[in-house]
Order: C-alpha cells, then sequence, then structure tokens
C-alpha cells in the first residue's frame, strides 16, 4: 500500500463474464477494492482490475463537485438497479459519515505508530550570593515507548485492518439495499398500476349497474354491492399510489438525493423468477470465513491482545526516560553525561490496566462469539425464507395467474353466449388482478429473501436478478 493524497478508493471489477463479473453485481463487487483501501491509501495499479467505477470519498469540494457531476448524469439517463448502487455509492451521507470513521481509526494508526517525541528540559539556577548561575540542559526520551512501538504498532495496524473491513461493509450493505429499495420502489409502483386497473374496473361496473338500476333491471341490494366493492378499489389503489410515492421518497433518501425537486425516474421491471437457486457458496462455514464483520471482529480479538501483551510486558517497568544531560556551573566549566529516569511500580503496578485489558480481549472474544452465532442464525433464516418465497412465487406465477386467466377468457365466451351476466367478466378480471398483485408482492419477497441470503452469507453472486417480467397486465 501507499499514501497517497487522491480523495477517491479506486475501485474496479473484472470485465469477464460470469457471475463474478456480471453487470448486475458491479457495483456490489466494488467492496472487495473498497476493503483494501485505508483512509489516505489506495491499491497499487498493478492489482487493479479493468477499471468499471468509483467510490468517491467527499472531502473537499473539488471531490464533492466530481461526485454531483456524476449523480447527475445517473439520475439523467434514469435510475435503474445498477445505477441506485452507484448513486447511493456517490451520494449517501451515511456510507461518507463511515469514511470519516477509518479517517479516525487512521489518526489513531498514525499516531500509535509514531516514536515519543524527545523532551528538552532547560533549568537555570542563581547563586544565592550572586556570583553567576549554573545552567543544566537535558535531552530524555520515553525508552518504554520505544521499545514496545513494534507491538504498539502491530496492534493498531489491527485496528486500522478492522476499520477498513467496517467501512468495506458498508459499502457492502449499501448496495445491497439500494437494490432492494430499489426492488420495492419498482414492485410498489406496478401493483399501483394493477391497482389502479382494478379500481377502473369497479368503476365501470358501477357505471353499468346505475344503467340496469335506472332501468328495472337490477335490485338495489345488487346496485349497493357494485358501489360498496368500486368504493373500497378505489381506497385501495389511492393507498397502493401512496405506497408508490413513499417507496420513491426511500430511494431518493437511500440514494442521497431526497433534496432535488425532480422524482427519480425508475427504470426496469420486476424480475422474474429464476429456473432454480444457485448453491450458496458454502454453508455456514463459508459465511464465516467471507463476512466481513466477522473478519473485523477477528481483528478486534488480535488487537486486543495484542494490547494486553504490552501491557504486561510494562508492568514491572511502566516508565523509563533516558538520555543525556549538560551543566554549565557558575565558573563556566561544563559536565556532561547519561540521565536515566526510572518509574517504580511500589504504589501502581499497572494492575488496573492489566485487568482492563484483560476485559477488553474477553469483551472482544465474547462479542465474536456472539457475531458467529447471530451468522448461523441468519443463514439458516436466510436459506427457510427462500425456500419459502420460491414455493409461494411459483404457486401465484406458475399456478393460480394462469388459472385465473383461464377464467377470465372463459367468463368472457360465456357472457358473448349471454350464458352469464354483464358483471361476471367484470368480476373475473378483478380477481384475475388480485392475482397478479399477489404474484408480484411473492416475486419481490423472492428476491428480497435471496438479498438477505446474499447479505447473510457474504455470497454477492445471489445479488444478481433474473431478467425482468412481461408486463402480462393490459
Amino acid at each position: 500500500m501507499r499514501d497517497s493524497g487522491d480523495e477517491r478508493f479506486r475501485c474496479a471489477v473484472s470485465g469477464s463474464q460470469g457471475s463474478a463479473g456480471s453487470p448486475s453485481v458491479k457495483y456490489l463487487t466494488l467492496v472487495l477494492a473498497a476493503a483494501l483501501c485505508s483512509a489516505c491509501a489506495q491499491l497499487p495499479d498493478e492489482v487493479l482490475p479493468q477499471q468499471s467505477g468509483e467510490i468517491v470519498w467527499r472531502r473537499d469540494a473539488a471531490a464533492d463537485a466530481v461526485a454531483a457531476r456524476r449523480i447527475d448524469e445517473a439520475l439523467a439517463a434514469g435510475v435503474d438497479v445498477e445505477r441506485a448502487a452507484q448513486i447511493a455509492l456517490l451520494a449517501s451521507p451515511d456510507l461518507q459519515a463511515q469514511f470519516e470513521t477509518l479517517g479516525i481509526a487512521r489518526a489513531d494508526y498514525l499516531s500509535a505508530a509514531s516514536a515519543p517525541n524527545p523532551v528538552i528540559d532547560w533549568q537555570r539556577r542563581a547563586l544565592a550570593d550572586g556570583g553567576g548561575a549554573t545552567v543544566d540542559w537535558g535531552l530524555t526520551t520515553q525508552l518504554i515507548d520505544l521499545l514496545t512501538l513494534p507491538a504498539r504498532r502491530r496492534a493498531a495496524a489491527i485496528e486500522l485492518d478492522g476499520a477498513r473491513l467496517e467501512a468495506a461493509l458498508a459499502v457492502q450493505h449499501l448496495a445491497i439495499e439500494a437494490r432492494e429499495r430499489h426492488l420495492r420502489a419498482l414492485t410498489a409502483a406496478r401493483i399501483a398500476e394493477l391497482r389502479r386497473q382494478h379500481a377502473d374496473l369497479g368503476r365501470l361496473a358501477f357505471e353499468v349497474a346505475g344503467r340496469y338500476r335506472d332501468a328495472g333491471n337490477l335490485k338495489m341490494l345488487d346496485f349497493e354491492q357494485e358501489r360498496t366493492s368500486f368504493l373500497h378499489a378505489q381506497q385501495t389503489a389511492d393507498d397502493a399510489a401512496l405506497e408508490a410515492l413513499n417507496a420513491r421518497f426511500e430511494l431518493a433518501r437511500l440514494m442521497g438525493v431526497l433534496e432535488r425537486e425532480a422524482p427519480v425516474k425508475l427504470l426496469g421491471a420486476v424480475p422474474a423468477l429464476p429456473q432454480g437457486d444457485p448453491p450458496v457458496a458454502a454453508s455456514e462455514a463459508e459465511a464465516l470465513r467471507a463476512r466481513l464483520d466477522v473478519q473485523a471482529a477477528r481483528r478486534r480479538v488480535e488487537a486486543s491482545v495484542a494490547r494486553l501483551g504490552t501491557a504486561r510486558a510494562t508492568r514491572i517497568v511502566p516508565q523509563l526516560e533516558g538520555g543525556a544531560v549538560r551543566e554549565t556551573d557558575a565558573s563556566g566549566e561544563r559536565s556532561r553525561g547519561p540521565a536515566l529516569a526510572l518509574e517504580l511500580p511500589l504504589f501502581d503496578a499497572r494492575t488496573a490496566e492489566v485487568a482492563a485489558r484483560h476485559a477488553e480481549s474477553r469483551l472482544a472474544m465474547r462479542r465474536a462469539e456472539a457475531l458467529a452465532l447471530d451468522v448461523r442464525l441468519e443463514v439458516r433464516s436466510a436459506q427457510a425464507a427462500l425456500a419459502n418465497a420460491r414455493r409461494r412465487a411459483e404457486l401465484w406465477t406458475k399456478e393460480v395467474v394462469p388459472a385465473r386467466a383461464k377464467i377470465v377468457d372463459g367468463t368472457s365466451r360465456e357472457f358473448f353466449f349471454m350464458l352469464r351476466g354483464p358483471f361476471d367478466p367484470m368480476h373475473a378480471r378483478q380477481e384475475a388482478l388480485e392475482a397478479e398483485i399477489e404474484s408480484v408482492a411473492a416475486l419481490r419477497d423472492y428476491w428480497l429473501a435471496r438479498l438477505q441470503l446474499a447479505r447473510a452469507s457474504g455470497d454477492l453472486s445471489l445479488a444478481r436478478f433474473a431478467p425482468a417480467v412481461a408486463e402480462t397486465s393490459k
């Protein structure tokens, strides 16, 4: 790694084909490079694959201008699932805040990795008889701090590595959440459109019922039934439109562009159900190896153990100062020699500090153990949720929706042969729309469960979406 004044994390992914190089996971894999980038350091050029994007750490006006220009370009082109992640990685203030914590961690590392400053001591003592003065010069430094510098530097480097992993985890989670919010916004917009069609059919049935009632061919009870059904459908459509609007707001907030007056232009459609679920890269053991938060927890354990070792090693000699002194007496004669100051641990043998370091190391280990249990729970729950979501999506997309389409077709035919009343085809179509709404919701829940499994397992290839479903509503 080399230091640089560049304001950006230059992150890239391979342009090869396959799940790892798929455009649909392009911005998710940026985290792999971000995990290795420090506050003011970047990867050597020889290990960077073909460049495909950047994550900008906005620390000055120039970086803000660069990010704003790219955000404007992405918004003007329309927000699909990839641009949603791209804009979020550029504009999200939450991610920028995480980067600032990384800067603080690097400052802590630089502080721990620095040698102690030498201390110059000067004294001038006038003689009582007024016959001159004695001048003393001394230059000393903390020898214990010098001796323990390598150990403290290793511990600080481990801490910094953990901070890098946490920043990379924030990038990963933000990219996945951007995909989730984009998916929710798409499905909410699609459901709102289907609800509007459902309400339009209800309005048509209500108007036809009014004409039949005026002609004396419909009972008042049946007319009121159509009226209340229309009012309920209209209210449901209004609620769906509000939910779609809020979903857009939430996506804009996540991307960090909520302050813009122009609404976010969504692109894409609800992804189709894939033929099968890709195998998880491994089970819980692989998740414990791949997840960045688990790696960061292990770094914290290593750092706490290293600090404990340093505290133990300095119990006997807590402070040791060494250097040189020179004295000039009143007659002008000079003398020089070494100086040494030793702290005697008579009253404070650093037992409190060692006990605190012991507690810190145990705390880090217990938290790492608890996180491992949480990872196992998340993976198992996500796998079960994904299996259940697939069964539900298959039921609605492959069974209920086609069956409802056949019912609509059969009811329409019977109406033309005067075997059905005028309201039956409209009601059948409304029920078909209800089935399609449930199908869209089931597809959304499937992909949300899959994204949750990607987050739980650390396998970003699971976040690759299938091609969008065709628009089936008329």
